[in-house]
């Protein structure tokens, strides 16, 4: 038994070194190549998007159902939809 449990161990640490790295890295440069970049070419936008309230100054933006947001009532209508 403490023979299988070796096997077990030496397989799970080889699988869980190696090859997920190797396999992670694959993925994430096929879906750069695949995407064009996108995390280059939309990197202002997702700051945009994550900061940007925290940056706007008093700006005014778009009106409310224009900027994306939603509205406390969409919110309940969307959670409560699939029940």
């Amino acid at each position: 038994m403490e023979t299988v449990s070796q096997i077990v161990s030496n397989a799970s640490d080889f699988l869980w070194n190696v090859v997920l790295i190797i396999l992670l890295c694959g993925t994430g440069i096929y879906y750069t190549i695949r995407l064009r970049f996108i995390q280059v070419r939309k990197f202002g936008e997702g700051c945009r998007q994550v900061f940007g309230h925290m940056c706007s100054r008093g700006k005014k933006g778009e009106s409310k159902g224009e900027s994306g947001e939603m509205t406390p009532f969409q919110s309940v209508a969307t959670a409560i939809a699939p029940r």
